[in-house]
């Protein structure tokens, strides 16, 4: 089959998952292919980057895609092989991860929304409902402006954040005592099919082409939201437009952790508990590494015949935004404030305060 009908014939609802691996990787390859199967998801396609995962892929009946097919006239790699482990850093390294955009680039351009994932991330709940939502929380707690209008109900005013507005939702890479510092981590993203989005990721591959020695997360950022720095990191707070109008958020750190997160600032129990959707084995070096910390956490449910088998998953979807108590807080107020409002209002001093009940003037989004 083509790389055209692979991608299109494992698409499911018109979203695809893709992920990329060499042969040194393959293990983690069946990992993930287990991790999705067991939250139902069959709709995914594996780029093997050499003969070793082209193998391991047909073997096991995985459906892939041959690297050779996406770098053609590319310039890189060497004829669409790689070795087996590229060290970290490396050139080889740089190469192999900006395949990846490429990848994507062929099922945007096929009309398909499409999931990213490294194969060193744990899926532990299926994420592609939370993309799809009317509703977060968590990227309200956050903000002080907001894109969607203010909708007055009952005398009070709900804010909806429709996620279905941002093109690109890309999991953060930073440090969670750096708050309002974001870098777009590469390894995992979801991106909605488009002209905005085709030609703002074809931008980053351009990035990436004319600086073959830049690590392929930089030329991604730059390629969004500008080249990374601490202005770039400050301004956008966890959002930007890229240069051809399409909206790129970053994901909660607690709902989708990195390694750092993981294990450095929270550590595995406290980051558990926010029960995440995924958490990302990076800050990690090596192959042997990343599966020795996977296996510590219950999160490697492949063995060593390549069958699936049990591990750490949470089964249950918790409310979009769940976590978020300065919006259930912020919620209890404003419902505490109708009740008082339709009793007798407020009292302040020796005046009392009534609430205006025709909603016309309220101001669209927060100052």
């Amino acid at each position: 089959m083509s790389t055209e009908e692979v991608l299109r014939s494992r698409s499911a609802n018109g979203t695809i998952i893709v992920m990329i691996a060499t042969g040194g990787y393959s293990a983690f390859l069946a990992n993930m292919a287990c991790r999705l199967r067991s939250l139902g998801l069959e709709n995914f396609a594996m780029v093997a980057l050499d003969e070793g995962a082209w193998e391991m892929c047909k073997q096991r009946n995985f459906p892939a895609v041959n690297a050779s097919a996406l770098l053609e006239g590319s310039g890189v790699g060497r004829g669409g092989a790689f070795s087996t482990q590229a060290e970290f850093h490396s050139a080889e390294f740089k190469s192999i991860a900006k395949v990846k955009q490429r990848a994507v680039s062929k099922a945007l351009g096929l009309g398909l929304d499409v999931v990213m994932t490294d194969v060193d991330i744990a899926w532990l709940r299926n994420p592609l409902p939370y993309f799809n939502s009317k509703e977060v929380g968590a990227l309200l707690r956050q903000w002080r402006q907001i894109e969607q209008d203010m909708i007055p109900q009952k005398g009070f005013v709900l804010v909806v954040v429709v996620v279905e507005d941002f093109d690109f939702i890309v999991q953060s890479d930073s440090f969670s005592w750096l708050a309002p510092l974001h870098e777009l981590n590469s390894g995992f993203y979801f991106v909605r099919h488009g002209d905005r989005s085709t030609k703002s990721l074809q931008r980053v591959i351009d990035i990436a082409t004319e600086n073959p020695t830049t690590r392929e997360q930089t030329s991604f950022h730059e390629g969004l939201c500008g080249r990374p720095g601490i202005l770039t990191h400050l301004l956008w707070r966890r959002r930007c437009v890229t240069t051809f109008g399409a909206k790129v958020v970053a994901l909660d750190r607690r709902k989708f952790p990195n390694g750092h997160n993981f294990f450095v600032d929270w550590g595995p129990s406290k980051a558990l508990a926010a029960q995440p959707y995924i958490v990302h084995f990076n800050w990690l070096d090596g192959a042997e590494t990343k599966s020795k910390k996977m296996k510590e956490q219950g999160m490697w449910i492949v063995n060593d015949d390549g069958e699936c088998v049990a591990g750490q998953i949470f089964e249950g979807t918790s409310p979009v935004c769940g976590g978020s108590w300065g919006l259930v807080f912020l919620v209890g107020i404003l419902l505490g404030g109708v009740l008082l409002w339709r009793s007798k209002g407020l009292t302040w001093g020796k005046k009392k305060v009534s609430f205006r009940r025709n909603p016309t003037n309220i101001r669209h989004g927060f100052g």
